[in-house]
């Protein structure tokens, strides 16, 4: 049970309180850390249960957010364009103690003062990056007014970021290289059809975070699909970027959704339906290969 006034999990089972920011939900089928509102992992669809309930350790976004260490050059990462150079790593060996027991890399795909953009441990698209600034914010409730304009250049760069990965300028082996090799096909036949142009692939980016968050750094989520699981999209725990712009313009500050919107969302889930039409967009336009 949530205690939504103090954002309080309650166990029947332990008869105890539990809060997000020291504890989360550790799926026993795939590792994956899922906050305590969700009552199915959102990685693998695995049932989750008090019995699930974990102390939160520092995990591998907060510890690369926070890393003064060197980031060593892998995997011919460094060819990104605008400049990312020895920025650009696999920092696997360096977020080891982060709890991570899937023994997954941890992939830093562009990394500058103020932001990180790496490759997500549990990707729910063709492409998923995490992007997070570095420094401390525990989730987008740090988020104020004056963040505006640098959750914009983290969403910019992560567009750059996608785009050479489509192009073919970096190697990330992890991806699937069957939709990868279409996207390459009709991008070069396409030509001057603006439709075929990675432009238009781009369009279909879906953007947004989780609250409650699931590590202990906020990550804003960059998804190119086809979607492998909607699972990270369920309502009301998906706050799409579009709506944190506008809370932060308009309040200063991310506001919940209200009791009122929540109701809303479980008669009709416009944000669910928003990614599932990027989703089939995406997929008809591969089978134009």
């Amino acid at each position: 049970m949530l205690v939504c006034a103090r954002h309080l999990h309650h166990s029947p089972t332990y008869g105890k309180f539990y809060t997000n920011r020291f504890y989360v939900k550790k799926c026993s089928k795939c590792q994956s850390l899922n906050s305590l509102t969700l009552i199915s992992c959102f990685n693998c669809s695995n049932t989750l249960s008090d019995s699930d309930i974990r102390f939160r350790n520092l995990d591998h976004i907060c510890e690369v957010s926070n890393s003064r260490k060197n980031i060593r050059a892998l995997n011919n990462l460094n060819s990104i364009s605008s400049g990312i150079g020895t920025n650009t790593a696999s920092v696997a060996n360096d977020v080891n103690a982060s709890g991570d027991e899937s023994g997954l890399n941890t992939s830093v795909l562009y990394r500058c003062f103020d932001f990180t953009i790496m490759l997500n441990r549990n990707p729910s698209a063709f492409i998923h990056l995490s992007a997070f600034p570095n420094g401390t914010f525990y989730d987008i409730k740090n988020f104020r007014k004056s963040h505006i304009e640098l959750i914009n250049k983290i969403a910019e760069r992560c567009l750059v970021v996608l785009s050479d990965i489509v192009n073919g300028k970096v190697h990330v082996p992890s991806i699937d290289r069957v939709t990868l090799g279409k996207l390459e096909a009709i991008s070069s036949e396409g030509g001057n059809d603006k439709s075929k142009s990675l432009k238009e692939v781009l369009k279909n980016v879906i953007w947004g975070f989780n609250y409650p968050n699931t590590h202990c750094h906020v990550d804003m989520h960059a998804l190119l699909p086809p979607i492998a699981t909607f699972n990270q999209f369920k309502a009301p725990f998906f706050y799409p970027l579009e709506k944190v712009l506008g809370d932060l313009k308009n309040f200063g500050r991310v506001r919940h959704y209200s009791p009122s919107q929540i109701r809303q969302m479980n008669e009709f889930d416009e944000v669910m339906e928003g990614v599932k039409e990027s989703d089939k967009k995406m997929r008809e336009y591969l089978s134009k290969a």
